[in-house]
């Protein structure tokens, strides 16, 4: 799945709040993240594809989103709470990641549960 995803272009691929992420930059090659969250909260609305710009080393991906009175937010990485700040990037390696986020129901889930049954 992976393979095929680099092979069409996408460098980062969201299914059931887990993030496969890959940067070719220094040999890191694919890791997994986790979203801070995998529906919309407090009337926010999520998008299902767009760019992630990182602009540190954090473990959390926020997708980009739009709140309630409108106001867009950029999909981008953090540490969650009690792992202190994120290792910032240096503004040249700055990584803008293009996602799309799978259809669950499609696919095993990674701890082998099935969502369409």
């Amino acid at each position: 799945m992976l393979a095929e995803a680099l092979a069409r272009g996408e460098r980062m691929l969201v299914s059931n709040g887990i993030v496969f992420w890959y940067e070719p930059d220094g040999q890191l090659g694919w890791m997994v993240k986790s979203t801070t969250s995998d529906k919309g909260e407090d009337g926010a609305t999520l998008w299902r594809e767009g760019t992630i710009l990182s602009t540190n080393h954090g473990r959390l991906v926020v997708l980009p989103y739009i709140k309630e009175n409108g106001e867009f937010v950029r999909g981008h990485t953090k540490n969650g709470p009690g792992d202190g700040r994120a290792k910032p990037r240096h503004p040249d390696h700055y990584v803008e990641i293009p996602f799309r986020e799978l259809k669950g129901d499609l696919m095993i889930g990674l701890f082998g549960e099935l969502p369409y049954e």
